[in-house]
């Protein structure tokens, strides 16, 4: 049983232990037979033996095993521990010192890899791109940002933000039939075009672009993430009772022209997959749409997606089946997540396609939850809180990532306090009153 459980268990029958003691006490003094008081003082001794009982696990508590298991836990999935005061028990902080320290070893020794593997293909004198099998950019040099724009062509995003679906659709397919190779001229979102190699890979390997580049200068290192390329095994819808290291996860994020969720439409929405703890940025999409409405220069200053680059793109209703699939059967996750539900359940509505209702976990409500005392919720801050780099914000893909990374780290700190389940994490995501009161006031 978990120490936590038990603990809370033997405090209650305690409680209840006193209650009846006094009772029968109370009874005892007022005359009653001999064998009232004899149980009355029998269950005044079980009260002192479950008192003793508590201490010792309290004791145990306080040793750092929690503590411990966190540890534990980010290192094994290659994150980086919050920081913590030493456990009172010296060989549970020796082993908390030891699990850091090994983590770190074999950070560096990643780091120095990817910094030779950045060094050679840096060094290319093409810009070299590596997509996804959804389009998403899992390896990019210097060389080929040059050629895309640094600011939009990073790793997690998806080509198609760049350049145009159909053209370069065609060509991958043109270049998986003709087994080899393929050059080709592929229009770009933001006008002109670029001429291209493009490599068919074949399964799960993606696409690989070879980009001419007239940038003389020499651009080192290349960003990659070729998990990417990984996919999401499928799982039963989940219920009350699934634990949420099994937890079918949808990660969502939208672009809208504002914040109106009964006037505003969607511009850009991005989904990925995840399973408990573990992010599957393959098992993804990103799509701009257009809203087939002006959109105001102040959400296009957070977004970047003009009115130009949104009429080159197709009606929601058109790329709706690109986006159901994310939400059957899985849970909704996403920072104010009842925003992008409420947005998207309304356009749902307005073009005739189903709006299942996917149960949601919200990852602002879960940060003041675990965190009561901080005052500040902000995706970045949370993000920063938990030692996560934020790149891409404001981009629909660029925030589904950033909020995947933020959730991982929550379901660690949840299992924790001993919340395994996803009936158990609504409850606990229901503590953040400030929160939801500030989502009920915005009219979501």
């Amino acid at each position: 049983m978990d120490p936590r459980r038990l603990f809370r268990a033997l405090v209650f029958a305690q409680g209840l232990l006193v209650a009846l003691s006094l009772v029968l006490l109370t009874a005892a003094l007022d005359g009653a037979e001999p064998a009232v008081v004899g149980l009355a003082m029998a269950l005044l001794a079980g009260v002192l033996g479950l008192g003793l009982a508590i201490a010792r696990l309290n004791a145990r508590r306080d040793t750092g095993l929690d503590q411990l298991r966190r540890t534990l836990a980010f290192v094994l999935r290659r994150d980086t521990p919050k920081a913590e005061a030493p456990a009172k028990d010296p060989e549970i902080a020796a082993l908390v010192r030891l699990a850091v320290e090994t983590g770190e070893r074999r950070r560096v020794a990643e780091i120095g890899n990817d910094a030779r593997f950045g060094a050679a293909i840096g060094a290319l004198a093409s810009g070299i791109v590596l997509l996804s099998p959804t389009g998403q950019i899992s390896l990019i040099n210097g060389k080929a940002k040059a050629v895309l724009g640094a600011g939009r062509a990073l790793v997690g995003a998806s080509i198609f933000s760049i350049l145009g679906r159909d053209d370069l659709g065609a060509a991958i397919a043109h270049a998986e039939t003709a087994g080899r190779p393929i050059h080709a001229q592929i229009s770009r979102l933001d006008g002109g075009a670029v001429d291209l190699e493009v490599a068919a890979l074949g399964g799960s390997h993606g696409t690989l672009l070879t980009l001419e580049s007239d940038v003389a200068d020499w651009l080192p290192g290349c960003d990659h993430a070729l998990d990417l390329h990984d996919r999401a095994p499928e799982r039963p819808a989940p219920g009350d009772d699934t634990p949420l290291v099994d937890l079918p996860i949808t990660v969502l994020d939208t672009e809208t022209t504002g914040l109106d969720v009964i006037k505003d439409r969607v511009v850009q929405f991005a989904a990925l997959k995840m399973l408990g703890e573990q992010i599957f940025p393959a098992d993804a999409v990103e799509r701009i749409v257009d809203p087939e409405r002006s959109i105001p220069a102040a959400s296009v200053a957070v977004h970047g997606i003009s009115e130009e680059i949104a009429r080159a793109a197709q009606p929601l209703m058109r790329q709706w089946d690109a986006l159901a699939p994310f939400l059957e059967h899985r849970v909704l996750v996403g920072h104010n997540i009842g925003f992008d539900a409420a947005i998207l359940r309304r356009a749902a509505s307005s073009i005739g396609k189903p709006w299942p209702e996917p149960r949601r976990l919200c990852t602002a409500r879960l940060a003041e939850a675990l965190d009561p005392q901080e005052i500040d919720f902000n995706l970045e801050t949370v993000a920063a809180r938990l030692g996560i780099e934020t790149i891409g914000r404001h981009t629909a893909m660029g925030d589904v990532l950033v909020t995947a990374e933020v959730f991982r780290r929550q379901l660690v700190l949840l299992r924790a306090r001993g919340v395994g389940s996803l009936a158990e994490a609504e409850a606990f995501a229901g503590r953040a009153k400030r929160m939801i009161q500030a989502q009920q006031e915005s009219g979501w």
